[in-house]
């Protein structure tokens, strides 16, 4: 019995059923549980760090080593994942990334010593950037005319699988131990390779026959001289500063030192931004789809942005809910960020739409991993002269960096050539 269902599902992933019975929707829909999944694997190991020390015997840097692992993975893959997605069917690299997801994941459930456990956490870092790509590759192929409610469903189903890996992961925790829960997962993950192989399809009005063929270093090239793509991608890099600083990694020392707030109040206030970009992520998306204009939501975005973080840094005594109202209203406001990734795809060749979301991609993550460390510098060593004339402390000189880093996204953003305009 199990071997048939086996062979009929493999038989289905092959042979796919006629695509008119299923709705673009439906397939944007379900490939986003792809990015569900692995967004729900990054943020996993958070919950189980503790288990991890003992499991092993690690010291921070060894657990640092193996975090890192996924996150390196994730940059390395971003730009040749995006060239095989422009040059193979999307549909056979999701089914084939979501089964090296599967294996990578029993193997790190599984994994006898750290080595191992690293070589799993690699594999689903870039299995993390094909499910991203491969996502926006195939909203656009389907849901060209909605491309920005689109994406910004995705990117809300994929914060969906961030909370997941918080507190009902923990929770999960108190019932199995930790290489159960990760086989549970994988036992989920071939749930979702069925699901995938059922309803994902490519389109068929754009036939791999019918793509123009090129070297892939001249694609490359037509990608890396492209100023909008680089304008794009600076464009969400320094509007996502608030969450990369403040919602990742600064925010609760941040919080907790310069408004009194305690951890608990802090975690609150913090959790307003992923709340915020679920809700602002597709509202944006379908605003500029409606209007129609990506330029528009971008400036307006990248300008009340602008103005929400100027309230905060320079507001006097904010009372705690006054906090949770500002955070949240900054989060829907950055959400505007999300419209990069529509742009970018109605500026390039459909031969080169992947590539091109790779490399900017890798501009956006190169904007966090220089931000992060300038951050913790600025508040270990502070800029004295700029304390000295402001009367700022050594966190209100580090926290600058997200205003400054948002009027550089406001200017850039009127650079950005309009790609939806009627």
């Amino acid at each position: 019995m199990v071997m048939h269902i086996v062979i009929f599902l493999l038989r289905r992933a092959i042979y796919p059923m006629d695509h008119r019975k299923y709705h673009p929707w439906l397939i944007c829909f379900t490939v986003s549980l792809f990015f569900l999944y692995v967004f729900l694997q990054m943020n996993a190991l958070n919950a189980i760090s503790v288990d991890l020390i003992k499991a092993y015997n690690l010291s921070n840097t060894g657990l640092g080593i193996l975090s890192a692992s996924y996150l390196l993975a994730l940059a390395l893959f971003f730009l040749p994942v995006g060239i095989l997605l422009d040059h193979f069917s999307i549909r056979y690299m999701i089914l084939i990334g979501m089964g090296l997801e599967i294996l990578a994941v029993f193997l790190f459930a599984m994994a006898p010593n750290l080595l191992i456990a690293i070589l799993a956490r690699f594999v689903c870092g870039g299995i993390h950037a094909l499910a991203f790509l491969a996502c926006l590759r195939l909203a656009s192929r389907w849901l060209p005319q909605r491309l920005g409610l689109a994406i910004g469903m995705i990117v809300t189903i994929g914060m969906v699988g961030g909370l997941l890996a918080q507190l009902p992961f923990t929770l999960l925790l108190h019932i199995l131990q930790w290489r159960w829960v990760f086989i549970v997962l994988g036992i989920i993950g071939i749930g979702f390779w069925g699901l995938f192989a059922f309803i994902i399809y490519d389109n068929p009005s754009m036939p791999m026959a019918d793509r123009p063929s090129h070297s892939v270093l001249s694609e490359l090239g037509q990608v890396i001289t492209s100023s909008q793509n680089w304008l794009c991608a600076l464009y969400a890099s320094l509007l996502n500063l608030p969450l990369i600083l403040l919602g990742a990694l600064w925010g609760t020392l941040y919080l907790t030192h310069e408004t009194g707030l305690n951890t608990t109040q802090a975690a609150w206030v913090l959790s307003m931004i992923y709340l915020g970009l679920m809700i602002g992520s597709p509202v944006v998306g379908w605003i500029s789809d409606r209007i129609p204009s990506r330029k528009k939501p971008m400036i307006l975005g990248a300008l009340f942005s602008l103005i929400l973080i100027c309230l905060i840094f320079f507001a006097c005594h904010l009372s705690f809910y006054m906090l949770l109202i500002l955070f949240l209203s900054l989060s829907v406001m950055t959400s505007a960020q999300v419209l990069s990734y529509p742009t970018i795809s109605e500026s390039n060749l459909p031969s080169v739409e992947s590539t091109s979301l790779g490399f900017a991609s890798i501009i956006i993550m190169g904007g966090g991993a220089v931000a992060q460390p300038l951050f913790g510098w600025l508040v270990e060593h502070g800029v004295p002269s700029f304390q000295r004339i402001f009367g700022f402390n050594s966190y209100h000189a580090a926290f600058f960096i997200i205003p400054l880093g948002l009027l550089c996204s406001l200017i850039i953003s009127t650079f950005i050539e309009e790609t939806k305009a009627s």
